[in-house]
């Protein structure tokens, strides 16, 4: 009867441990998703930060302005101007 008792005390031992590990290996991983998640949302916010960013530069209006003044260039005249005509 004492071999019982012994026995399902260190059963019921061994489970306690058992759900204790569980529980901190399901905090770790809570936490790590957490970490994860926030990471995804920096990295969205990024994301659209640099659309709005490209969309800004790539203006037509600004590619047209910096051409005429950083490079000097100008639209061709008539006379510049040849059409290939299949």
């Amino acid at each position: 009867m004492k071999l019982v008792a012994l026995l399902l005390w260190v059963g019921c031992l061994v489970s306690a441990i058992g759900v204790v590990q569980a529980e901190h290996r399901e905090r770790k991983y809570v936490i790590a998703h957490e970490k994860a998640v926030q990471h995804r949302d920096e990295l969205e916010i990024e994301w659209e930060r640099l659309q709005l960013e490209e969309a800004a530069l790539a203006d037509h209006g600004r590619v047209d302005a910096l051409a005429r003044e950083r490079l000097q260039m100008s639209p061709p005249g008539r006379d510049a101007v040849v059409m290939v005509v299949r």
